[in-house]
């Protein structure tokens, strides 16, 4: 298991219970009958304060968390945009960004765990940014690294 990424298999227990098994620290989620999952993960949000177009602030943050929690939802991989020129967003100011909301949300009492990757726009430097270790995947499958790549406009 990965400490950080979110991908998920499916496997049916001894009870023919299915669940899927995200990988991650702790994250399982049992899939009863009534297809009612205990866990409920967002994959792409755009969550952290002030580095790219989503949350404007940590009370904007705050408020997305406690509606996300209302709404049934127990972790989030947040995943600002990485975008050379427009979002100069890499896995160092990602990773404390996510740090820092993580402790804001544990003081203020919403029950919400942060994981994180990056919205990564395809462009001619991607290349080098993964080569230097510049880019949070979202995981791995089958020993490949798993990104959220987002395209340009066509």
């Amino acid at each position: 298991m990965l400490g950080n990424p979110i991908l998920g298999e499916n496997k049916q227990n001894s009870a023919g219970v299915s669940s899927c098994i995200a990988v991650g620290k702790n994250f399982n989620c049992v899939i009863t009958g009534s297809l009612k999952a205990t866990y409920m993960i967002d994959l792409h949000c755009h969550l952290l304060p002030g580095i790219d177009d989503g949350a404007r602030d940590l009370d904007d943050a705050l408020a997305m968390a406690r509606l996300a929690v209302a709404r049934g939802t127990t972790h989030i991989v947040v995943t600002p945009h990485i975008h050379p020129g427009r979002w100069e967003n890499s896995i160092d100011n990602i990773s404390v960004a996510c740090q820092q909301l993580q402790s804001a949300l544990n003081e203020h009492g919403i029950a919400l765990q942060l994981s994180y990757a990056g919205e990564v726009r395809l462009s001619e430097a991607l290349q080098g940014q993964v080569k230097r270790n510049e880019i949070p995947f979202l995981g791995s499958y089958d020993g490949d690294k798993v990104m959220l790549l987002e395209f340009p406009p066509s």
